[in-house]
């Protein structure tokens, strides 16, 4: 995971439990991302950081069956980066345990069978989605404003697991 900001202090690489794993914790994994107060030493409006920018690039998130790839919140640049996969979208920008203050959503490609890029909370300083190639079911929800330049391709069905080359 790469996080950068002022005050970044970076996740030390996303949780990545796979269905086939004899723990049982990993059979309830979770998001393989969530950026908010994990990358946020300014919590408080008038602390050092709290307008940081924090940029999440150059990743790479696969599949996860039970919930989004990646959740975001606060100030974000969420930028190249590849997503396969999410329940029930690949990545999903909305009040967490911050508001979501900025969201600047771009060149990524995403594959989802659902939907690409969720915002289940407007974001209070702006947002902006653009660029992105997308492979889903549904391209992008609850986005007000702010969407250009985005190639949104052929539908994508969902596969049962049962029917995908072993």
């Amino acid at each position: 995971m790469r996080c950068t900001g002022t005050n970044a202090n970076p996740p030390r690489g996303p949780l990545q439990l796979s269905e086939n794993d004899p723990r049982p914790r990993a059979r309830r994994a979770r998001h393989l991302t969530a950026i908010g107060r994990i990358c946020w030493w300014g919590a408080f409006p008038k602390r050092a950081g709290s307008n940081d920018l924090y940029q999440v690039y150059g990743n790479l998130l696969i599949d996860n069956p039970r919930e989004a790839l990646f959740q975001g919140s606060g100030r974000i640049s969420f930028h190249d980066n590849v997503l396969i996969g999410g329940e029930p979208a690949a990545a999903v920008f909305r009040d967490h345990d911050l508001a979501l203050k900025l969201a600047e959503v771009f060149d990524n490609r995403i594959y989802s069978p659902h939907t690409a890029i969720e915002f289940g909370s407007p974001a209070r300083q702006g947002q902006s989605v653009f660029g992105n190639v997308i492979f889903a079911e549904t391209p992008i929800t609850g986005l007000v404003h702010g969407e250009s330049g985005n190639i949104a391709l052929e539908p994508v069905r969902a596969v049962e697991r049962s029917a995908l080359p072993q």
